[in-house]
């Protein structure tokens, strides 16, 4: 639904905003009248609350405890008066210490007061500048209280305000008022009977105001365009996301929302999701050796009865288990991950000779030939070399030997994993060809 901006003055029931001196006027308030704070005040001197009512433009009430607002209460001295008119006047300096807000009460006991209006004050820079406020009020009172809270700077640590006037309402001139009113992108307000939009976005009306004379209101209305905007973005396989109470994910991919912008209008955004492909994190398990099964990913392998603590240096493919225990690796693609199923590894440490601990490859890391020492003379051994993703890249058998030397030069840049198997005894090594 389309909003408007700012404020609309309604002159029948409520507060009419001018900033024009209401004529033949008698002020209610005098500088001679007992006047007392209202609330907790703290002012320096010379800029008392007297000063609000002492008819000089060029002074002023100023409260540095601005925490309950500024307010102030003054005996009429026993003649009672109809108030329906707040006059007030910004004072020398700073425009964040103006108030926002105000409310009169009245009081015929000095004790009990009641409220008989209540209005919003638009800040402005201009100082010593003059503005009424009219309202319905039927009532004589004795006593009047008009309190002022919301300053239009939070920043700043006091209230402050020129004169405060209040008026029994005297018809002569016409009040003039003006309404400058900004309106979202195809919304419209009626004012006395006449529709007005960001086509017939002015005129001038006279009415009745609350007081019961006759205003002039001059109207302007300004309309804002209507904002759009995209939201395009990528998640991961099975994840989602809640836009304006919206779930969308890969299958509800796409979709409009309307949402108030900044400026208080409807805003339209179009929302575009792009899932990624779900990443396999499948395992193919060979002796010792655990390989994922995604290719070109990141992979980072972990000790799942550890917390899951990553293995230091473990970042490839294949893993070599050295000890028993349950492994898995996180794969990564892109910025999505997943975590494989722990794998259990229990054949370590079963070979009957100490071939793990007699086997040696060396150089390694190497760029060409490699040694193997296998530390006893084998009886039909074998070695098969694999690279990461498993594939069977050299095979020899029937091994009768303690030593073989290799020529690798023709293999590809990259890590392998060297199986020696002799009767019942197995090793894995890994071998880094440069």
């Amino acid at each position: 639904m389309k909003k408007s901006l700012l404020y609309v003055i309604t002159l029948m029931s409520g507060v009419l905003l001018t900033n024009s001196k209401v004529n033949a006027q008698t002020p209610i308030f005098a500088p001679g009248m007992t006047i007392t704070a209202f609330g907790s005040v703290n002012s320096p001197f010379g800029e008392a609350e007297d000063k609000i009512i002492d008819g000089i433009g060029t002074t002023k009430f100023l409260d540095f405890n601005h925490a309950d607002g500024m307010g102030f209460t003054v005996d009429l001295g026993g003649t009672a008066a109809v108030a329906r008119i707040i006059e007030m006047a910004t004072a020398n300096d700073f425009p964040g210490r103006d108030p926002m807000n105000f409310e009169v009460l009245g009081s015929n006991n000095g004790t009990t007061f009641t409220s008989i209006a209540t209005g919003t004050i638009p800040c402005i820079a201009t100082r010593f500048n003059t503005r009424t406020f009219s309202f319905i009020n039927n009532t004589a009172y004795l006593h009047y209280r008009v309190n002022y809270t919301n300053k239009c700077s939070g920043s700043e640590n006091s209230f402050q305000v020129a004169e405060t006037q209040l008026y029994s309402v005297i018809c002569g001139a016409p009040i003039i008022a003006t309404l400058d009113s900004t309106i979202c992108n195809g919304a419209s307000f009626i004012i006395n009977g006449t529709t007005y939009n960001g086509t017939n976005n002015n005129g001038t009306e006279t009415l009745a105001a609350a007081n019961g004379c006759d205003s002039v209101l001059t109207i302007t209305a300004t309309e804002l365009a209507a904002i759009t905007g995209t939201f395009d973005t990528t998640i991961c396989n099975s994840d989602y996301f809640i836009f304006n109470g919206t779930t969308y994910n890969g299958i509800n991919n796409s979709g409009t929302e309307a949402l108030t912008a900044a400026n208080g209008c409807d805003s339209v955004i179009t929302i575009t999701v792009n899932e990624l492909g779900a990443i396999d994190t499948s395992t193919t398990i060979s002796n010792q050796t655990i390989t994922t099964n995604e290719n070109g990913a990141i992979y980072q392998w972990v000790d799942c009865n550890n917390n899951n603590d990553s293995i230091t240096g473990e970042t490839s493919q294949s893993f070599i288990a050295n000890t028993n225990g349950d492994y898995a690796v996180i794969v990564t693609v892109g910025n999505c991950s997943e975590t494989s199923a722990c794998v259990n590894i229990a054949t370590v440490g079963i070979d009957a000779y100490n071939l793990s601990n007699t086997v040696s490859v060396s150089p390694n890391p190497t760029t060409g030939n490699v040694n193997l020492d296998f530390g006893k003379i084998l009886n039909d051994g074998s070695v098969i070399i694999s690279d990461i993703t498993g594939k069977q890249v050299y095979r020899i058998e029937n091994l009768n030997n303690q030593t073989l030397n290799l020529d690798i030069n023709h293999f590809s840049k990259g890590v392998y994993f060297v199986k020696i198997q002799n009767n019942n005894e197995q090793k894995v090594l890994k071998l880094i060809k440069q």
